[in-house]
């Protein structure tokens, strides 16, 4: 869009005011960040509504549960006396 706006400068003759191109070129650059910025939107809202759908639907004795056998794997490694080889 950059180069366009460039090319059309430079072939037209030059003027102090604004030019009609000038402000369509304008409005496409406003468009093309605006549909940006809606997906961007869009995409924030709908994934982080459907993970807050996701954690209430599961029981939280689920939620417990799985916090619960990760602090138990978590000290069964710390505590285990298994030794890795050394690299020599």
């Amino acid at each position: 869009m950059t180069t366009i706006s460039t090319g059309v400068r430079s072939a037209l003759p030059r003027i102090s005011y604004v030019k009609a191109i000038d402000i369509y070129l304008v409005i496409c650059f406003v468009f093309v960040f605006a549909a940006l910025l809606e997906y961007a939107a869009v995409n924030y809202s709908y994934w982080g509504s459907k993970a807050k759908r996701k954690a209430k639907r599961r029981p939280p004795s689920v939620r417990i549960n799985v916090q619960q056998s990760q602090t138990q794997m978590l000290a069964t490694c710390m505590r285990s006396s298994v030794q890795l080889p050394s690299a020599a």
